[in-house]
């Protein structure tokens, strides 16, 4: 897979810009039974959307991590905020702009101002009367994703309005925590079309939920405080130095909306439409009801595709072969590592089968751990056998072993033997090497020396009393006389670098010539060869 690879890099000093990058999946389906399913490819489905990474992932539960979240007051002599995160099917009873739909863009025209609850009634945002049942109660809408090192958990928050500078419908804004195993370690948020990370350590927290600020009227997320209504985790709501007519004192959990089987506590939901329409009335730049299209959430990139975040990533479980060694390295970015070899050290050299686990802390104090398996291929070694002395004539077989998925030997050839002919390679000392690659990747390889020289027997010389060479040395013809006409021998003829030249058989003659006329200058060896025993003469040419 050829994804765009993305990363946070750091801004200014401790805040992160985060860029979408594209996890692997496996999905699991989880059965309210208690069992769980892995799919095939062919069995994925729209909304099943727990992924599994070795894991057993049976529920997930959204609450561990919502947000506390703290308004905008009337801190800059302003009115507050004036609508907070509900659904955004809140009524669907009433056609406010009368086009002959009851749908979502109906949603501006419909909200009552400064109230959280449910069955709200009361005067629209545009000042059409007798608006409601409204169901304006705390709502999210939760997506989990789950990649190699760590889980995802989305929470996107929906406005009906943005009544800030360029005043549209619509506003959609979201936060992700990230989680190892069961420990939160960092955070981003959603400022508009931007997203910003921090680490969990680096965060203002309420009872170990993380605390954002949102900015009036633009929905704009950040760390930090706000002085007006605060939502809590847990549904409690406070006015403070905010406006709410309808709502303060009041506990009421978040609704979530998720359509993942195994996400407790949420309610299903249709997600429709894919598209939301900032245009209406009071939208400087486009007045047009269905103007200035924008995406929903499940359509754009960053609902499957959460903004990577720095974590230690010691890489994918790795084979090694015998004699090598592998560098792990834990990333750079981290104050601190901590290894189970007992390093401190941002990466390690290992050359041994093992689990190698690291431990970081960012300069906030916050943890992150990985851990990979390091296993050395046992070796598997070739033995051509010992260095051997072979003579002119004979052959000898080179066996590299079976088990390997190539074999190259030094003179190109790809099999598992090599034939060693001695006539063909001459007399002299010559080195065979071959190098074998095994199914891991892993390559092993040998050398041997063959010697090649001229075999002479103890009864045969130059000076045998039993045959006469004439003339020597020679232009073209020698005869032998064997004083023996019984004889039965096999005649061979090498040149003097021990290539063979031409053999024949003669029996029962006592003259024998042998023509060497098309034969060049030089030394030859004759063998004259009687059962098992060979008799070794020298002769010359001259031209």
């Amino acid at each position: 897979m050829k994804s765009k690879i993305c990363f946070c890099i750091l801004f200014i000093i401790i805040n992160t810009v985060c860029f979408a990058q594209t996890p692997v999946v496996l999905i699991t389906n989880y059965n309210p039974n208690g069992t769980e399913t892995i799919l095939s490819g062919n069995d994925i489905q729209t909304g099943t959307e727990i992924h599994d990474f070795g894991k057993s992932v049976l529920q997930v539960d959204p609450q561990k991590y919502i947000a506390t979240l703290e308004f905008d007051g009337t801190d800059w002599l302003d009115e507050g905020e004036t609508n907070y995160p509900m659904s955004y099917r809140y009524n669907t009873a009433q056609d406010a702009n009368s086009d002959g739909e009851i749908d979502t863009e109906d949603n501006l025209e419909n909200y009552v101002r400064f109230t959280i609850g449910d069955s709200i009634y009361g005067t629209g945002r545009t000042g059409l009367a007798n608006r409601g049942p409204n169901d304006q109660r705390p709502s999210l809408y939760f997506h989990f994703i789950r990649t190699p090192h760590y889980d995802v958990y989305e929470y996107w928050l929906y406005y009906p309005d943005n009544d800030w500078l360029n005043d549209h419908e619509h506003d959609w804004e979201k936060y992700y925590v990230y989680v190892q195993d069961t420990t939160p370690f960092y955070v981003c948020i959603s400022s508009h079309i931007s997203f910003t990370g921090y680490s969990w350590c680096e965060i203002l927290h309420d009872n170990n939920h993380s605390l954002i600020g949102v900015d009036g009227g633009s929905h704009g997320m950040k760390t930090g405080s706000e002085d007006g209504v605060k939502i809590r985790y847990n549904g409690e709501i406070s006015e403070n130095n905010g406006t709410l007519i309808y709502g303060d004192s009041l506990t009421i959990p978040w609704i979530i909306y998720s359509n993942a089987p195994n996400v407790l506590g949420a309610v299903p939901y249709i997600q429709s439409p894919d598209t939301f329409y900032y245009g209406d009335p009071y939208y400087i730049t486009n007045s047009n009801e269905y103007g200035d299209p924008n995406l929903s959430p499940w359509i754009r990139t960053e609902w499957d595709n959460p903004p990577s975040v720095p974590v230690t990533d010691l890489g994918a479980d790795t084979v090694i072969c015998n004699g090598n060694s592998i560098v792990i390295d834990a990333g750079s970015g981290f104050s601190s590592y901590h290894w189970s070899s007992g390093s401190v050290s941002q990466s390690i050299t290992v050359n041994a089968t093992g689990i190698y686990y690291v431990e970081v802390t960012d300069s906030y104090g916050c943890v992150n751990t990985d851990t990979i398996n390091v296993y050395v291929n046992p070796s598997v070694f070739v033995n051509l056998g010992n260095d051997t002395t072979i003579y002119v004539g004979d052959s000898y077989s080179l066996n590299a072993g079976s088990g390997f998925i190539s074999y190259l030997w030094n003179d190109g050839s790809v099999n598992q033997t090599l034939i060693v002919d001695a006539s063909a390679a001459g007399i002299g000392t010559h080195l065979y090497y071959v190098s074998t690659t095994d199914s891991i990747g892993c390559t092993y390889s040998d050398s041997i020396y063959v010697t090649i020289t001229l075999n002479t027997s103890s009864e045969f010389s130059d000076n045998n009393p039993h045959v006469i060479i004439y003339p020597n040395p020679s232009k073209e013809v020698f005869y032998f006389d064997f004083f023996d006409k019984e004889q039965s021998i096999e005649v061979k003829v090498y040149n003097a670098f021990g290539r063979f030249i031409k053999s024949e058989k003669i029996s029962t003659v006592r003259i024998y010539s042998l023509d060497l006329s098309s034969q060049e200058s030089g030394i030859y060896y004759i063998y004259l060869i009687k059962d098992t025993l060979a008799d070794v003469f020298k002769i010359s040419v001259i031209k």
